[in-house]
C-alpha cells in the first residue's frame, strides 16, 4: 500500500515539473515575442546581447551548477552551502568585472540573479520537491512578465533587463534556507572535486554554445542583425519542443537497451514536417504580428534545417548516454562551438545576416556528423 502511494505521490510530482516546464516555456516565448513587438530590431539585438553577457558570465561562476547540485542534494552530500558560497563569491567577482568593462548595473544584477535561480531549482529537483519547483518556476515566470514590462514602459530596455533580474528574489528563500542546513564543510568538496570539475568544463561548453553566437555578432554585425537573428532562433526553438520532449523519453528506452527505431525513425519524419511548414507558413505570418523584422524570414527558412540535424543529434545523444559514453557529447559541443566561431567570422562576415544563418545550421551539421562518425565506430567494434 505504501509502495502504490509512493508511486501516485511520484507520477504527481513528475507531472507538476513536466507541466511546469511546459507552461514557463509557454510564458516566456509569448513574453519574449511581445517585447519583439514593443521594441525595434536594434533594441531587441541590444537586450539580447547583454542578456548573453549574463548568461556567460553566471555560468562561469557557477562551481555548483545543476548537475552537481541536483545530485549532491539527492544523495544527501551535504556540500549545498560550500558551493553555494564559492559559486556566490565568484558570481560577485564576475559581476563586478562585467560592470567595470560594460558600466550596466542591470547585467551585474542579473548575472546573480541566474545564479540564485539555477542553484536554488537544482536543489529542489535533487531534494525530488517538483511542486515547490513547479510554484517557483511559474512564479519566476509570472513575474518577469509583470516586472519586465512594467519597468520597459518606466525606464525603457533596461528595465527589461531588471526585471528579470529581479524575478529570481523569491529563490533567495531556498539559498538561506541551505546555508541554515548544512555546514561549509571544504574536506568534504576536495572529496568530490574530480566529479565537480568535470560537470563545470561541461558546463562552461554548453554556455559558449548557447550564447557565443550573440557575443560574436554584434561586434561583428552590429545589434540590427543580431536582433534579425535572436527572433529567427526564437521561432525555430519554439517549433523544436517537440522533438526535444520525445527526446526525453527515447532516452529512457536506450536506458533500457530498447532501441525503438520506429519511434526515432517517425521523429525525424516529423522534424522534416516541421521544416516544411516553418519554410512555406511562417514567412506569411512574421509580416503581420513582426513587421519590423522582415529580413528574419530569410534567415529563419535557412535556419529551420537546423530542426532535422539536431533532432538526428538528440537521438545520437540518447544512444551515447544510454552507453555513458559523455565525454563524445563534450567533444561534439566544442566542435559545434568552433564551427560556429569559424563561421560567424568568414561566412558572416561577408554575408551578413544570411551568413550567420548558414554558419549556425553548418555549426549544428557538424556536431551530428560527428556523432554519426562516433556511433558508426562503437557500432563497427561491437561487430568486430
Amino acid at each position: 500500500m505504501g509502495s502504490l502511494k509512493e508511486k501516485i505521490l511520484g507520477l504527481r510530482g513528475l507531472l507538476s515539473l513536466g507541466f511546469s516546464d511546459i507552461v514557463g516555456n509557454v510564458i516566456s516565448m509569448f513574453f519574449w515575442f511581445y517585447i519583439a513587438t514593443l521594441l525595434d530590431v536594434d533594441k531587441y539585438g541590444q537586450v539580447n546581447y547583454l542578456i548573453g553577457i549574463a548568461g556567460m558570465a553566471a555560468t562561469f561562476s557557477l562551481l555548483g551548477n545543476t548537475n552537481v547540485i541536483t545530485v549532491i542534494t539527492a544523495k544527501k552530500i551535504p556540500l549545498q552551502s560550500t558551493l553555494y558560497l564559492l559559486t556566490l563569491i565568484a558570481g560577485i567577482f564576475s559581476s563586478i568585472t562585467v560592470f567595470v568593462i560594460i558600466h550596466s548595473p542591470e547585467v551585474s544584477l542579473l548575472i546573480i540573479g541566474y545564479i540564485i535561480g539555477t542553484l536554488a531549482l537544482a536543489e529542489l529537483i535533487g531534494r525530488k520537491l517538483f511542486n515547490k519547483y513547479s510554484r517557483y518556476v511559474l512564479t519566476q515566470k509570472i513575474l518577469t512578465v509583470i516586472i519586465g514590462i512594467g519597468l520597459h514602459h518606466l525606464i525603457g530596455i533596461n528595465g527589461i533587463i531588471i526585471g528579470l533580474a529581479l524575478s529570481y528574489a523569491p529563490f533567495l528563500i531556498r539559498i538561506i534556507q541551505e546555508f541554515k542546513s548544512t555546514k561549509i564543510d571544504f574536506k568534504l568538496l576536495r572529496t568530490n572535486q574530480e566529479f565537480i570539475s568535470t560537470n563545470y568544463v561541461s558546463t562552461i561548453v554548453d554556455a559558449f554554445k548557447n550564447n557565443i553566437d550573440r557575443l560574436i555578432i554584434v561586434p561583428i554585425l552590429g545589434y540590427t542583425v543580431l536582433g534579425h537573428y535572436v527572433l529567427a532562433l526564437q521561432i525555430v526553438s519554439v517549433v523544436s519542443m517537440a522533438p526535444q520532449i520525445i527526446f526525453k523519453y527515447i532516452l529512457t528506452e536506450d536506458a533500457r537497451g530498447n532501441q525503438n527505431k520506429k519511434l526515432k525513425l517517425t521523429t525525424i519524419v516529423g522534424s522534416g514536417i516541421i521544416v516544411l511548414i516553418v519554410i512555406t507558413v511562417l514567412p506569411h505570418i512574421i509580416p503581420l504580428y513582426f513587421p519590423k523584422y522582415i529580413d528574419a524570414i530569410s534567415a529563419l527558412r535557412i535556419m529551420s534545417f537546423v530542426i532535422i540535424s539536431s533532432t538526428i543529434t538528440l537521438i545520437l545523444y540518447s544512444r551515447l548516454l544510454a552507453m555513458e559514453k559523455s565525454r563524445f557529447l563534450l567533444i561534439s559541443k566544442s566542435c559545434m562551438v568552433s564551427t560556429m566561431i569559424m563561421g560567424i567570422m568568414t561566412i558572416g562576415q561577408t554575408l551578413g545576416l544570411e551568413g550567420v544563418a548558414y554558419s549556425f545550421v553548418l555549426s549544428s551539421i557538424t556536431e551530428t556528423v560527428f556523432l554519426l562518425f562516433i556511433t558508426y565506430r562503437m557500432r563497427s567494434k561491437v561487430v568486430r
